[in-house]
This record gives structure tokens, C-alpha cells and sequence, in this order.
């Protein structure tokens, strides 16, 4: 059954329905995440709107969650090859 909570982001309080604990735990961690990118850039950037503050965080995050995927396809494809080379080794020890 889904659980109502309520999450800080950008001095803004949210009401979210998630699914579990771990759904709960991971937006916890997401709005902590990004209020953390925020106060970087509102230091960094201090006569920027905070509409671009948003921006730059969610193109940060954008960058970040691309990069994870080609690194997670760059592992499939080596670990497809380390099955292929173990198999070839398997099979010419028969």
C-alpha cells in the first residue's frame, strides 16, 4: 500500500506516494542528493535565478545518470566477453 511522505527540495516541501522502504530511502537520498548540487551552485552562481540553479542541477544529474549507463553497458559487453573467452577455455580443455 502506498505510503505518503513529505520531502525538502530547494527550501520546498514535496508530498510523495512511494511503494516501499527502499523507494522511500532512494527519494531521501535523490532530494538530499540534489539539495547538495543546489547549494554548490547557489555558491558558485551567486547572482543566478534559482530557476537556473534547477537547471544546472538537473542537467548535472542528467550527466551523471548517462554516464552510469554507458558505464553499466561497457561491463555488460565485458562481461559477455569474459563468458565467451571462458567458454572457449572450457571447451578446449574437453
Amino acid at each position: 500500500m502506498p505510503q505518503r511522505i513529505s520531502v525538502d527540495i530547494a527550501s520546498h516541501k514535496y508530498e510523495m506516494h512511494v511503494d516501499s522502504p527502499e523507494q522511500e530511502h532512494n527519494l531521501r537520498v535523490a532530494a538530499e542528493r540534489l539539495n547538495q548540487v543546489l547549494k554548490r551552485y547557489q555558491e558558485k552562481f551567486v547572482n543566478v535565478s534559482e530557476v537556473d540553479v534547477l537547471s544546472f542541477a538537473a542537467l548535472n544529474e542528467s550527466m551523471a545518470a548517462l554516464g552510469a549507463i554507458q558505464e553499466v553497458e561497457r561491463l555488460r559487453k565485458q562481461i559477455k566477453n569474459l563468458e565467451s573467452d571462458f567458454s572457449t577455455y572450457l571447451e578446449s580443455q574437453k
